[in-house]
């Protein structure tokens, strides 16, 4: 998802999320993950929102649409599965991902049996980061939205 070197050329101070890259919320209370999303964002790649706090993200999700939604497994005084539940009620059409130390077939049916749609294993590294994020804009850009009920 790298931007084309004809654009960084000619248009140096855009940057690929001001281009219409992806949004991400990056939900995670671990410093050294917050500095790989930083370090992401800062390639212009991804338009990444980063916060630690459960209650500011949900409000995020209600305030703004995210494609993506990336958030830790051990988050302290939460269990995933709950978490995932209440982003999916928040924001349906998001891509949801978790971030776990544990990365297995069954981890992965139980997070997208509850709505998710991938497990990033940790700790976090380039490329394959980038790439399951690029796997999930994709999917998120040919997903069609949710149906909405007229006469509601």
């Amino acid at each position: 998802m790298a931007e084309p070197l004809w654009r960084r050329v000619l248009f140096p101070r855009r940057r690929g999320a001001a281009l219409g890259g992806p949004r991400v919320l990056a939900l995670t209370s671990s410093a050294t993950d917050q500095a790989f999303y930083r370090s992401l964002k800062a390639r212009g790649q991804w338009d990444m929102e980063i916060t630690q706090s459960v209650p500011e993200a949900l409000r995020m999700l209600s305030a703004g649409s995210f494609s993506i939604v990336v958030f830790d497994r051990e988050f302290p005084g939460w269990d995933w599965r709950d978490l995932l539940v209440r982003i999916v009620e928040r924001s349906p059409r998001s891509c949801c991902l978790l971030a776990s130390r544990v990365s297995d077939e069954y981890l992965w049916r139980e997070v997208v049996a509850r709505g998710g749609y991938d497990v990033v294993t940790k700790p976090l590294a380039d490329p394959a980061v980038s790439l399951t994020l690029q796997r999930a804009w994709y999917y998120w850009k040919t997903e069609s939205p949710p149906m909405v009920n007229p006469s509601a």
